[in-house]
């Protein structure tokens, strides 16, 4: 089984060897130097089946399982780096004075290639400065004047501006000779409706001189155009241009005028959508300063309102007209909490004995269930004085209180 599968390879590379040959020998020289060794070394560009022998016998290695590599691919490449290295070297040196015959031409063909490079490079970066350069709307600078017909063929329809579209055609009406050539600019939706009417009746101008092939690319140019109306439609169509280059012009023109009114809706509810979520965000935001501003001042207030507490608090050791003022607060829970907390759990702290007195008896009057705190921590005061003591004494015997 192996066996038939190597002699059937072998055969098959016997006969694609003579077939294929050594193409890079077939090269076309066209003045360039080494042509046959670039073609080698590049041939992944070129070809889609290898150039050298060497190639085919690694070709041929790959085809036999397991052994094929190992056996053919050493000498397919020690083959192909020959070819490469000694062969195609030594034959590009030996026609080298063809060569060289046809050097002046490869180089004239090479700055003429750099030049349309350059031009084109030229017109596409910076169309305006390569208007006021004046190279590209002269006929005579064939370079440049091909590369902004070139650039016109392929722009988008949109892609000039009302200057630069005014430009071109103020030329092309001063010399007609670029009509042909520049007639692509009629296409662009800046165009003025009255140049576009212009190029009209010069394609019909062609086509009734007999020049209708010229009429035609004219019209053509026009009705790529999507600002075209249908009247100028109806004037090509009764000039005796093709109909049918009339209705795909308005079948384009439709689906992109249709095209931009979804656009322009789409526009107008993503606006509304921007809109909406602004004003969303903003009364978010508005509401969150809101309730910043109402907590400070509802902070405000409770700072202010435990200070002035805390001034009534405080004034229980004070002078005695400053506590009858603050008394009004009794029934307020945290003042009287403070006076409680001063009273009782702050013995050294010095009470004015009318302060005590006035306070016992507001809270003698008190049915508050913290009065009675208040009133026995009174008493346990040092500054109350022992009759008064005898005499609460005797009060609260009297309603049997303890």
């Amino acid at each position: 089984m192996k066996s038939s599968v190597f002699v059937k390879a072998l055969v098959g590379l016997s006969l694609s060897l003579p077939m294929s040959g050594c193409v890079y020998l077939a090269v076309d020289r066209k003045g360039d130097f080494f042509p046959s060794t670039r073609d080698i070394w590049n041939a992944r560009q070129k070809y889609w089946l290898p150039p050298t022998v060497g190639g085919w016998v690694c070709c041929f290695g790959a085809q036999i399982p397991y052994v094929g590599p190992f056996v053919f691919y050493p000498p397919g490449i020690a083959i192909h780096l020959v070819e490469g290295c000694v062969i195609a070297p030594a034959y590009d040196i030996v026609c080298m004075p063809y060569d060289l015959c046809r050097r002046p031409e490869y180089l004239a063909e090479c700055r003429r290639r750099e030049e349309a490079w350059q031009a084109e490079q030229f017109v596409r970066k910076n169309l305006d400065a390569a208007l006021d350069d004046g190279r590209c709307l002269s006929p005579s600078n064939a370079v440049y004047h091909k590369a902004l017909s070139e650039m016109l063929r392929y722009a988008e329809h949109d892609a000039l501006t009302t200057g630069q579209v005014s430009r071109i055609v103020a030329a092309i009406r001063n010399d007609e000779a670029m009509l042909l050539d520049m007639r692509c600019v009629s296409s662009q939706a800046t165009l003025k409706d009255e140049d576009r009417e212009w190029f009209i009746q010069k394609a019909i101008e062609l086509k009734r001189a007999g020049r209708c092939e010229d009429g035609d690319a004219v019209a053509a140019a026009v009705c790529r155009s999507r600002k075209i109306p249908d009247s100028q439609y109806d004037e090509l169509v009764g000039a005796g241009f093709s109909a049918g280059m009339v209705a795909s012009s308005k079948q384009v023109r439709e689906n992109y005028n249709k095209r931009l009114a979804e656009e322009a809706v789409k526009e107008v509810a993503r606006r509304k959508a921007e809109e909406e979520e602004k004003a969303r965000i903003r009364a978010i935001r508005e509401a969150a300063q809101r309730q910043e501003a109402e907590r400070m001042r509802r902070e405000e207030e409770k700072r202010k309102l435990e200070l002035m507490r805390q001034r009534h608090i405080d004034s229980i050791t004070g002078a005695p007209d400053s506590f009858m003022a603050s008394l009004t607060n009794y029934d307020d829970e945290v003042v009287r909490k403070g006076w409680i907390g001063i009273v009782k759990h702050r013995p050294l702290r010095t009470i004015p004995e009318e302060n005590l007195m006035v306070l016992l008896r507001k809270a003698e009057s008190s049915t508050n269930f913290w009065s009675s705190t208040l009133r026995c921590a009174i008493l346990e005061r040092p500054e109350i004085p022992v009759p008064v003591l005898e005499q609460e004494y005797e009060w609260m015997a009297e309603r049997k209180m303890t």
